[in-house]
């Protein structure tokens, strides 16, 4: 799979390639098309499970259909060119809905096929035989439908057909490179970013200081402390203005810690910045650094003001003794930047995503 830089870009460029076992795959692309958890019941996720995994199956059995996908040699990307995918995912009724359709494929004319879908409205509303909606599959799930008359509604002449352990010769290999889940290796601490680091909404302006939170998460199976995690951010040239750190992180197995931090934006153009950690005296990229981008705009020059009349001499005096307009009220006022540092907030909830799409 290939994955874009912004994370989860359309029009990002590819910045590396991760193996990820299919079902994996399936799971998480489920947990953010299928979205938000609430929204949607068990025979709703069923159906988009399958439309998940045979969408997937089909672009990973032919050369696929971007260039720059096919000249990394991957299937597919992390998008909406193909599918969303994020390194995490809604948990068990998101897992029972793969698992239930796991040893089941969704064929027509005995082949896989691009089982494509779109949002959709939450109606009863067909399409055109080659897409299915998400809302229009929660719509007929409360109808009473289950996933097999769903799928038959927007997939006309497609059948169920059982496949041995989920998939058939030339679906997607089994690999786990990337996987940083429950599964990681016993004894071994593993720190993983849910989801990506959420910016305080642009436009930025220069002079502005932007807030930025990540969510991190121990995936291994045992207590554990990295040194430093630290949120890098560097300027149009380079320069750096990272956005804070935090000393000495102990997370338990499964434990989620949230950050918040903040930098003045001081530079106008295009920053980025990512997530590194360390342990053992070594940095490195924490979960491929999480990246992010920006770009910081000059603030738009004021109208011409109209002429203004000399003041008299009592004016001039008033305004010399209030002193010179827009001076600092105070030495903090005249500070170039702020200090910055990364404060953990307890207790958090792993950030939801919005309705998939």
């Amino acid at each position: 799979m290939a994955r874009r830089f912004p994370a989860n870009d359309p029009s990002g460029v590819i910045v590396r390639v991760d193996t990820v076992d299919f079902r994996t795959y399936c799971l998480r692309v489920l947990s953010h098309e299928w979205a938000p958890p609430g929204a949607f019941s068990d025979q709703a996720l069923r159906a988009g499970a399958l439309a998940v995994k045979s969408y997937a199956w089909y672009w990973a059995t032919r050369p696929t259909k971007l260039s720059d996908v096919l000249a990394v040699g991957a299937d597919v990307d992390d998008t909406t060119n193909y599918q969303v995918y994020m390194d995490w995912d809604h948990g068990a009724r998101y897992q029972a809905a793969v698992d239930a359709t796991w040893g089941t494929a969704l064929t027509r004319d005995g082949a896989v096929f691009q089982s494509s879908y779109y949002a959709g409205a939450f109606s009863a509303a067909a399409t055109d035989g080659r897409h299915m909606t998400q809302w229009g599959s929660e719509f007929w799930a409360r109808q009473g439908g289950s996933y097999a008359s769903i799928l038959a509604f927007y997939y006309p002449g497609s059948q169920l057909s059982p496949v041995a352990g989920g998939a058939a010769a030339g679906a997607p290999a089994a690999g786990s490179a990337s996987w940083t889940g429950p599964g990681a290796p016993a004894g071994q601490p593993r720190l993983s970013v849910v989801g990506p680091v959420q910016l305080s909404p642009g436009p930025y302006r220069l002079g502005e200081t932007l807030q930025a939170e990540f969510t991190v998460r121990n995936d291994g199976a045992r207590r554990a402390t990295w040194d430093v995690i630290t949120l890098v951010a560097r300027g149009p040239h380079d320069e750096a203005r990272d956005i804070g750190s935090a000393a000495k992180v102990t997370l338990d197995p499964g434990e989620y810690r949230l950050f918040r931090g903040h930098v003045k934006l001081d530079l106008a153009g295009r920053w980025h910045g990512w997530l590194v950690d360390g342990a053992g005296g070594k940095l490195s990229l924490l979960d491929a650094g999480a990246p992010f981008s920006l770009v910081v705009h000059k603030p738009k020059p004021a109208a011409a003001a109209s002429p203004t009349p000399a003041p008299t001499a009592h004016e001039s005096g008033a305004r010399r003794a209030r002193g010179r307009p827009g001076a600092p009220s105070s030495p903090d006022a005249a500070r170039k930047r702020a200090d910055v540092q990364l404060v953990p907030v307890t207790a958090p909830s792993p950030p939801a995503p919005g309705p998939g799409g």
